[in-house]
């Protein structure tokens, strides 16, 4: 009856420390790549506000009717 309450908490200080000793070196990956991403985003907008103001104000003065 005792043996799997036991197991449970061996398995769960087990899992607590593996977290512990593995999220302080993936923390800084997890925050450079997300940093990375927000930077590719920005530049990818950045680029289409770029071309989309260029069409706007480079457009043909003639619409067809």
């Amino acid at each position: 009856m005792l043996r799997p309450l036991l197991t449970l908490a061996a398995r769960g200080a087990a899992g607590i420390l593996a977290w512990q000793l593995l999220w302080a070196p993936v923390l800084p990956l997890v925050v450079g790549i997300l940093a990375i991403a927000i930077k590719i985003a920005f530049w990818v907008a950045l680029i289409a506000v770029a071309i989309w103001v260029f069409r706007r104000l480079f457009r043909s003065s003639e619409t067809p009717a």
